[in-house]
């Protein structure tokens, strides 16, 4: 046993430092690989805030063409009432058709004013929304280069403490 014992004394110090060398290459492949998936997240966060502020802008143009046809529409409307007027021989400047028809056009108004709130407000959230994504991808982007650091001191320690055993 005598031989056995002396060759594993001569060894040990080789099998030390391969496991050591396996630690150091893990913890930095682990730190690489954490990064990795912190920059994926990352950029599908910035995606989605991308998306958001598509959202918000279809949304605006979609309340703009419906404020332009309600316009339309009102306009329609009072003009059919000035006729309908007219060919009944009521004057239509003056009095109650003129009264009739400036609340006709008061309450397109009203209508198209609280249209044009709730797109603002949609999207208002869509936008709040981006702003949101963006904050978490810079978190995802920051927990990345944090774990990368971390796992770099760790392989460092790794390191230091097998050449340390080695040489005690």
């Amino acid at each position: 046993m005598g031989p056995l014992i002396n060759t594993i004394k001569a060894t040990a110090p080789y099998i030390s430092a391969g496991g050591t060398a396996l630690s150091v290459i893990g913890s930095l492949r682990a730190g690489q690989a954490e990064a990795d998936a912190s920059s994926q997240q990352s950029l599908q966060a910035m995606r989605e805030a991308q998306l958001a502020e598509q959202q918000a802008i279809q949304e605006e143009v979609r309340g703009e063409e419906e404020k332009r046809l309600r316009s339309r529409e009102a306009e329609k409307l009072a003009a059919q009432q000035r006729a309908k007027y007219a060919r009944a021989g009521v004057k239509v400047g003056q009095d109650s058709p003129l009264l009739v028809e400036a609340e006709t056009l008061l309450h397109a108004l009203e209508d198209l004013e609280t249209k044009e709130s709730v797109t603002q407000a949609k999207a208002s959230t869509f936008r709040a929304s981006g702003d949101t994504f963006r904050i978490v991808s810079g978190s995802y982007y920051n927990s990345g280069k944090s774990a990368k650091t971390a796992l770099r001191f760790k392989a460092g320690s790794s390191l230091l403490s097998g050449v340390y055993d080695l040489v005690t």
